[in-house]
Order: C-alpha cells, then sequence, then structure tokens
C-alpha cells in the first residue's frame, strides 16, 4: 500500500517477495474474482460480531485526490487547475468505520454520488431501524432524497457544530468523523495519489485499505487500546514520545480466534481463488 512502483518491488532469496510483474498479475486475478471486496465484507461481519456495528448515526461525505494515470473514474479536477483527478464518497458510521465507498471523477459534484451511497447503506440496514444521515452544506436540498430512502437526514454547514457545542457542552458532533477517516485512507500512500489506470485495480486496493482500517479496530478494541499501531510518536505539540510494551502473543492468539470464528460460520465461502 505504498507509493512505490511495481517494478520497484525485488523478489528476495527467502522467497517472501516475488517482482513486482508477478505480483501485479495475482492482484489483477484476485481482483477480477472480487475476492478483495469479499474480504472487506468478511472483516465487517467480524467486527459486528466483537465490537457490535452501529448504525443510528452515520456520516456522508466526498474528497477528491490526483489520479494522473488513470483511464476509469476520473475527470478534471476543479480545485487542481483541471489536473485529472477521481473523487471518492465516503459512508462511515459513528465509530470511523467505513460502510461505503463510491468513486467517479473528480468534476462529479458530491450531491450526485449520494444516490448510490444511500442505496448501498440501504442494503446494511434493518427494516424499522432509525438512521440518522450527517451531511454538510454540499447536500443542501437533497433533504426529500434521504428521507425517500427512510433516512433522517442533519444537513449542517461548515462550523455549525462547534457552534452547538460551544452552547451545549454535551453535544456530541458526529459529521466530523467521515472528514478524520478521509484522512486516515489518506495514510496509506496508494490512496493520496491514485497511479492504477483502471478501475478494477483501484478498486481492489481501496476494498484492502478498508480491511486493514477494520481490523486494526477490532485488535484495538479486544485489546484495549494495546496496539501496534498506535504505538507512534504523537502528532500534538508539547506531549512526550508514547512507549508501550506491545505483547505480540495477545495479537497471535486473537488472529488465530477470528480465522476460526470465519471457518466456523463459513465466512469464507464467498471467498475463492479456485479460478485463478
Amino acid at each position: 500500500m505504498t507509493q512505490a512502483q511495481w517494478n520497484g518491488i525485488m523478489a528476495d532469496k527467502e522467497g517472501y517477495l516475488c517482482n513486482g510483474k508477478t505480483a501485479h498479475k495475482w492482484l489483477m486475478k484476485w481482483a477480477r474474482l472480487n475476492f478483495f471486496a469479499a474480504l472487506k465484507d468478511l472483516i465487517l461481519k467480524l467486527y459486528t460480531a466483537h465490537c457490535g456495528l452501529s448504525l443510528k448515526w452515520v456520516s456522508i461525505d466526498g474528497t477528491m485526490y490526483k489520479a494522473p494515470l488513470a483511464q476509469e473514474s476520473v475527470g478534471k479536477n476543479p480545485t487542481d487547475r483541471g489536473k485529472m483527478g477521481t473523487k471518492r464518497s465516503l459512508c462511515v458510521n459513528d465509530e470511523g468505520i467505513i460502510l461505503v465507498m463510491i468513486h467517479a471523477g473528480a468534476n462529479v459534484h458530491d450531491s450526485k454520488l449520494l444516490k448510490p451511497t444511500l442505496e448501498v447503506l440501504k442494503t446494511l440496514v434493518q427494516d424499522g431501524e432509525e438512521i440518522h444521515i450527517c451531511l454538510d452544506a454540499g447536500y443542501v436540498g437533497l433533504e426529500n432524497l434521504v428521507k425517500s430512502y427512510g433516512f433522517i437526514p442533519h444537513i449542517r454547514p461548515r462550523g455549525e457544530e462547534k457552534k452547538l457545542i460551544e452552547r451545549d457542552p454535551k453535544f456530541k458532533p458526529h459529521r466530523w468523523i467521515v472528514e478524520v477517516k478521509h484522512s486516515h485512507i489518506n495514510q496509506f500512500r496508494r490512496m493520496k495519489t491514485r497511479y492504477e489506470k483502471l478501475d478494477v485495480s483501484h478498486f481492489a486496493l481501496t476494498d484492502l485499505a478498508t480491511s486493514i482500517m477494520t481490523i486494526r479496530t477490532i485488535f484495538r478494541v479486544e485489546l484495549e487500546m494495546d496496539s501496534v499501531w498506535y504505538n507512534k510518536m504523537s502528532t500534538k505539540k508539547r506531549l512526550k514520545r508514547r512507549f508501550r510494551e506491545i505483547d505480540f502473543t495477545k495479537y497471535n492468539l486473537l488472529g488465530l480466534q477470528l480465522v476460526s470464528e470465519a471457518e466456523i460460520h463459513n465466512l469464507f465461502a464467498p471467498i475463492s481463488l479456485n479460478a485463478a
């Protein structure tokens, strides 16, 4: 998930790595078999079993990123001097778990991606469940569209939640979570700038990034913040470096438990590589 070129991957003597051409060949094979999409769904099911998937509050927003080589889902970015870019529309719940991800050209307005996002979200919601949708000012006028799917819209301009917190310290903001999740995705350097030409490979990598982020959350919740991924120096000023001992035995045991649970409930069934 780095920004390295495929031909920059070199095979090692121990046999743990293959060359870049072979790695890309297998990525394309697995992507066409929907392996990464099935993996994302599997990990989301494991998260639901261990942490509980809350859908009462969700937030939706889009962002644009560079795509200089892309041939699909690409358009001129109006905020980047007309350079080619891709837009990513995210739908996340109150815990920051990615539920839906829709791609289009950078010249497509966020409001046009709302309907396909809601259609996918509707498949995850049980009948009669109360769902609140948090949106920014770019979705003004689409309240009826949100209500047509049985959801409750909350369209807030920038800074409105901050004012509500000042008036009521107990108010809990919800819309900002999707903004943070866009930032987290960009920490995967392959996602910050798109170099994949085709959608099939780019979508596979985004599904893989989503799976990694969700599995990290499972480990963080189950191990009570004892996480190797969050054992880094704080980015905030005037805070000391955080050193914590990591018990990797916990990671191994939890990983084996997740695999066994997936096998018991036959969650691996949609993931098949026989055609490869």
